[in-house]
């Protein structure tokens, strides 16, 4: 494991966080907040081992620079909560065990606060 992998604990705890967070409702998280919960998770997704996380890394990547425009526009933004939301849920089942559920939960408020703000209603 590299040395800037969190350890399952940390990571547990910081995936609950995020969960908790998002469930409390995405307005009332300040931008800042969220932008360094992006940054992070980003991190942590590039240096694992899975290639299959890799597109979710370039998705929050992407979100991170949406979020940074003078304007924002809540259709990109939305779609790109969305696509999240979408790769979150696929990649749940192949997690830990102990991680399954918060990635699920995860995954579909992303897709529900995606779909909203991208003006669709969810599938």
């Amino acid at each position: 494991m590299p040395l800037d992998t969190p350890p399952a604990y940390t990571l547990q705890a910081d995936l609950d966080a995020t969960v908790r967070e998002l469930e409390q409702g995405l307005w009332q998280l300040p931008l800042a907040k969220a932008v360094a919960r992006l940054s992070d998770w980003q991190q942590y997704l590039r240096t694992t081992d899975r290639a299959d996380l890799a597109p979710i890394a370039d998705g929050l990547a992407d979100l991170e620079r949406y979020l940074a425009e003078p304007h924002l526009d809540g259709r990109v933004i939305g779609e790109a909560l969305a696509r999240l939301g979408t790769q979150t849920r696929d990649v749940a089942d192949t997690a830990p065990e102990t991680m399954r559920n918060a990635l699920h939960r995860l995954g579909s408020i992303l897709q529900r606060v995606g779909y909203a703000l991208a003006g669709r209603f969810s599938r």
